[in-house]
């Protein structure tokens, strides 16, 4: 019953009870009628009023009480009736009838929305009794008691509810299971059903365009098939698994899924057997069209042929060309063959497959291929007439092109160019050629005698024609063959007169060259012109020789020309009488010549000799007289030799000298023309030879002496490079550049100085014992021996004082580099110390930065000292050089001179202060890394603070809810846990003061890191601006949901007590403060969701309140 109904029978009970609470009576109409009075009398009503207050506040009180106890019970008699009928409906179990589950699921759904709906008003029955039990009510036990009953009541419910909907919810997704495969089922059957309908109703096509099209479609209608072959297993997939879950209508799944199934097969099946059907139908036409094809090309060769029939060609081009046209036509039809035979197999595979229509197919090749074989017959018979007219035509050109070809040659043959002397070689040539020409074409000539020949026995259709030009052919052959043989014979006799002239004058030209020869006066000016002059003599002898057989030759010739009949007869006889006398004439002035040549020769020959002596003795002349005896040893040794081979020379020489002499002997002897020439030469030589032996022995003992003194020159020089060496290896060998080195140069210097030592006593005492032979001999370089020998003991001395300055400078080098290897040393682990401080891990988190911490200060406490006892080392080292060098430096005998290792101290100071300075770099390292990790520590602690207070800001967000109570008990507990959330924000606060402090002054210690910490710091604040109002939000709402909820309370307690107020003449004052309340919440109109209901509860109350308010003010009449 809702508070308006409520309100109706409250205002029912008030007009039928009296002013007792009795039954109706004279005093209650008397009462009614003086209403107006009352109105009038104010005062008098308050005074009552009060009067009657304080009689009726016992009784109230006991009233109360039991009306309270009495409610209760009702209250829960109707509960517990409430709880029965709706544990009925949660108890029934039509849920299992799958029927109509959609509208049974709303009813549950309601049905839990109802319970839902009643469960405030249980816990209020529930608040009230414990109320009541709190207030020590009489019937406190039975209260207990029916509130723990309800309980078990209430609980009973809210579980078989429960189950109910579970139950329910189950039945439903079964039932939607079978309903989607059912669903699925009949979707299926349908498909089926329609593509069954649509591949019976392709009918079978009238031509290939639609026959390829009905395939096409078909096979569309497969890859539809195909593609709903997942659907189908889907579906069947589907049905599997009800069945195997058990579900209620296992067996007519089971039902469906085998019709399914079966259907699914008989598309299929139906699908192959139409195909096969369209197959054929497009087959067979293929074959028609391919047929058809056949029979068009056979009737169009077949016209051809007839339009062609009597023209065979009237040349060779013409019959060429046709047949050309019918070795088109035999080629297409070899083509067409293949055709032939593939429309043949095509159609027998048609047939041995079963096609329906088989007999048509054999009939219709049957008649292609009769068709075909007249054709064959008729292009057989054109090609062998078109053979024949071809071979005439060649044969008719063959005849003409030989005919022509004779008659321009039998023009050739009988010219008479033979007379004509000039290029006879050539015309010779020429009819070589012309007649290898004729012999040549005689195959040709003859080829065509054959080719007649076999036309004529094959049964030419011209062979009469082909007799007569054959024979014409071959007497023109004849005629050219008979001149060109009598043209051949003129020409080869005007040729060989030609080449017997010929010859003739190359004979007389050679006789007018030896005649000149023979005649010359030339005797030669030396041997070789003279020798030349015998030997061209000697030649020509021989040519006279050689030519004799050739005059013989010609002269022959020239007899059997005349004997063979030749038309210039007295000319060839006269030309050889005149080559014979000319040839016999040569030999005389041959002889004279020969003796005046050979006297000539052997004068040539002894002039020749004593000449080369001469030479000779020219050219040795200044050997032995020279004054170079060498300026090495080297070159001492090789004159000698040379000399020694020069005096071998001069005594093989001799030999020749007296072979000379014999020479000119007998000369002189035989009375030659030149004997003086000969006397006079040869007592010159005679002299010349005496004074070369004399310069050969003295020159030969300066050589000796001038070995023995360049032997010493060389063991001088061999001393002198050994001190050499060693003084530029000791000089320019530098310090070392390294230890390794300096050491192993100070060490070599040793073995020097050793070296220096053995060199004194052996070689040095070797090379004095030679200068005092030298001079004992008196040799004639005795002055630069003994220099040479001073200078090399000088050379000694300067080594040894060289030696002993490179051992002690060498000592300081070796000392300096051991210096800077400790230096680079200590240098190189300061640069790895130094590296490990400058790492730039600042650590993940607090616990890393501070192991990162420990960790540095335990290296920093071991490094330090040992880092400080390097350098303290290094530099004590460097101390200690310093002052070798200033020893070295005074004790420099020659101030000016410049010492290899003076100045080291630069580098020594170089090398201290950069130490000193890495070493202090390695300490500022330190300190920065130790404040780095100290600053890091700091804001890793800030980030992790200011983490942990977003994290609680985050958690207190997470408890500021939408629940603001249900009732006026509810949100009074809402309010003091929120009052008790915000005196948490307090400590949330002082913490967030604290970080943002915090945040302040490392941003200002750390500069670099500001802006991470300003990152940190500002996301907190905005948490927390955030969290501050929410909170102050949510403490306006729940201030104003009390107060809507009292106001609702006091609403319900005046409206239960509506009767009394009328019966008892409530002053309206009392009900102003409900209407001011009321009205300002209304107006205020909170938007959320929670309280729309309310506002409804709430405007409703309001127009009660203004029922009240007109009716205390309205006048009371006495029928009401």
């Amino acid at each position: 019953m809702d508070l308006r109904s409520r309100s109706t029978v409250s205002m029912a009970s008030l007009h039928s009870e009296g002013p007792g609470g009795g039954a109706s009576g004279p005093s209650d109409a008397s009462e009614v009628n003086s209403a107006e009075h009352v109105r009038g009398s104010r005062h008098d009503v308050l005074d009552r009023w009060k009067a009657l207050q304080e009689v009726a506040n016992d009784r109230r009180q006991r009233l109360e009480e039991s009306r309270k106890l009495q409610v209760f019970k009702r209250d829960v008699r109707q509960e517990l009736v409430w709880i029965e009928d709706k544990m009925n409906f949660a108890k029934d179990d039509s849920y299992l009838d799958p029927t109509n589950l959609p509208t049974k699921q709303q009813k549950q759904s309601a049905f839990e929305a109802e319970i839902a709906a009643h469960v405030a008003e249980h816990e209020a029955l529930a608040r009230v009794g414990q109320e009541l039990v709190s207030s020590k009510h009489v019937a406190s036990a039975d209260i207990a008691s029916e509130l723990e009953g309800l309980g078990e009541a209430w609980l009973a419910l809210k579980e078989q509810t429960s189950e109910r909907s579970r139950k329910l919810e189950e039945a439903v997704r079964l039932a939607d299971a079978l309903r989607n495969f059912q669903n699925r089922t009949h979707d299926l059957m349908s498909w089926l059903r329609h593509c069954n309908e649509e591949i019976a109703s392709i009918e079978l096509a009238k031509n290939i365009t639609s026959a390829e099209a009905a395939l096409e479609t078909h096979q569309e209608q497969k890859g539809e098939i195909d593609a709903r072959q997942n659907v189908f297993e889907e579906v069947l997939s589907f049905g599997e698994g009800l069945v195997s879950s058990g579900h209620y209508a296992s067996e007519e799944v089971q039902q469906s899924m085998s019709l399914l199934q079966t259907e699914r097969t008989k598309i299929s099946e139906a699908w192959l057997e139409r195909k096969n059907e369209h197959t054929q139908c497009y087959e067979l036409h293929l074959f028609e069209r391919d047929a058809q094809a056949s029979d068009n090309w056979t009737t169009t060769r077949q016209g051809f042929l007839d339009n062609s029939e009597h023209d065979l060609g009237d040349s060779l081009d013409h019959a060429e060309a046709l047949m050309k046209k019918h070795e088109d036509i035999e080629t297409s039809l070899a083509a067409q063959e293949e055709k032939e035979k593939a429309l043949q197999d095509y159609a027998d595979r048609l047939v041995k497959s079963g096609h329906y229509d088989a007999d048509g197919i054999v009939a219709r090749l049957e008649l292609v291929l009769e068709r075909r074989a007249k054709l064959k017959e008729r292009c057989e018979k054109r090609r062998h007439l078109l053979e024949q007219s071809l071979q005439l035509q060649r044969f008719n050109r063959d005849v003409v092109e030989a005919d022509v070809w004779c008659a321009e040659k039998t023009q050739i043959a009988t010219d008479e160019s033979y007379r004509d002397p000039t290029n006879l070689q050539s015309k010779v040539q020429k009819q070589q050629a012309f007649d290898a020409e004729i012999l040549a074409n005689r195959s040709q000539i003859e080829a065509v005698s054959a080719t007649a020949l076999q036309l004529s026995n094959a049964g030419h259709y011209a062979a009469e024609h082909i007799a007569e030009s054959v024979e014409q052919l071959s007497d023109s052959y004849d005629t050219l063959c008979d001149a060109s043989k009598v043209k051949g014979q003129r020409l080869e006799e005007a040729l060989k007169q030609q080449q017997w002239l010929r010859a003739i004058d190359d004979v007389v030209g050679w006789m007018e060259t030896v005649e000149t020869a023979l005649a010359s006066e030339e005797q030669g000016k030396d041997l070789p012109s003279v020798n030349s002059l015998l030997k061209r003599h000697q030649l020509t002898e021989a040519s006279i020789t050689q030519y004799r057989e050739r005059v013989e030759n010609l002269v022959t010739e020239g007899r059997d020309l005349i004997d063979g009949g030749h038309f210039d007869s007295e000319g060839i006889a006269e030309s050889s009488e005149t080559l014979r006398e000319r040839y016999d004439a040569l030999a005389s002035p041959a002889s004279s010549r020969r003796d005046m040549l050979e006297a000539s020769q052997r004068l040539q020959l002894f002039l020749r000799d004593i000449t080369d002596i001469d030479i000779w003795l020219g050219e040795h002349e200044p050997r032995a007289f020279s004054e170079d005896y060498g300026a090495d040893l080297s070159r001492v040794q090789s004159l000698q030799k040379q000399h020694e081979a020069f005096s071998l020379e001069l005594t093989g020489h001799e030999t020749q000298i007296s072979s000379v002499g014999d020479m000119a002997q007998d000369l002189v002897d035989g009375r030659h023309y030149a004997t003086e020439q000969i006397i006079e030469r040869w007592e010159t030589l005679q002299q010349n030879w005496e004074k070369l032996k004399e310069a050969s022995e003295r020159r030969a003992d300066k050589l000796d002496q001038a070995l023995q003194s360049q032997r010493y020159y060389v063991d001088a020089a061999d001393a002198e490079t050994w001190a050499e060496l060693k003084r530029v290896f000791v000089a320019g060998g530098g310090l070392g550049k390294d230890e390794d080195a300096t050491e192993q140069l100070l060490k070599s210097t040793a073995s020097t100085e050793s070296d220096l030592d053995v060199f004194r006593q052996d070689s040095l005492t070797q090379l004095q014992g030679q200068v005092n032979a030298i001079v004992a001999r008196n040799h004639f370089d005795v002055v630069a021996v003994e220099s040479r020998q001073e200078e090399i003991k000088r050379q000694c001395s300067d080594l040894q004082l060289l030696l002993k300055t490179k051992h002690r400078d060498l000592s300081f080098a070796l000392e300096l580099h051991r210096f800077l290897r400790q230096a680079n040393t200590a240098e190189q682990w300061i640069s790895e110390k130094a590296a490990i401080a400058s790492s730039e891990d600042l650590g993940r988190d607090v616990e890393h930065v501070q192991h990162l911490r420990e960790h540095f200060d335990t290296f920093a406490q071991s490094m330090i000292p040992l880092g400080a006892d390097k350098l303290q080392a290094v530099m004590e080292a460097g101390k200690e050089l310093l002052a070798a060098e200033q020893r070295d430096q005074e004790s420099q005998a020659d101030p000016e001179s410049e010492h290899p290792v003076l100045g080291a101290s630069d580098q020594i100071n170089t090398t201290q202060d950069s130490l000193r300075e890495s070493w202090l770099q390695f300490q500022e390292t330190v300190s920065e890394r130790r404040a780095q990790l100290a600053a890091a520590e700091q804001i890793h602690i800030f980030a992790r603070d200011a983490a942990e207070a977003r994290a609680w800001i985050s958690e207190k967000d997470a408890q500021l809810t939408d629940d603001y109570g249900k009732d006026v008990g509810s949100a009074e507990n809402l309010q003091r846990q929120h009052e008790a959330f915000e005196r948490d924000l307090e400590a949330v606060q002082t913490r967030v003061e604290d970080l943002t402090a915090s945040a302040e002054r490392l941003a200002g210690t750390y500069p670099d890191y500001a802006s991470v910490i300003d990152e940190q710091q500002s996301a907190m604040a905005i948490s927390w601006e955030e969290l501050n109002s929410r909170t102050l939000q949510r403490r306006e709402r729940l201030s104003d949901s009390l107060e809507l909820y009292h106001f609702l309370s006091d609403v319900v307690g005046l409206v239960r007590c509506r009767g009394d107020i009328v019966m008892r003449r409530l002053s309206f004052y009392s009900l102003l403060p409900f209407e001011v309340i009321l009205t300002r919440l209304v107006k205020k109109k909170h938007v959320t969701a929670a309280w729309s209901c309310s506002f409804t509860v709430l405007s409703g109350a309001l127009h009660l309140v203004d029922f009240f308010w007109h009716g205390l003010h309205a006048p009371v009449h006495s029928n009401q």
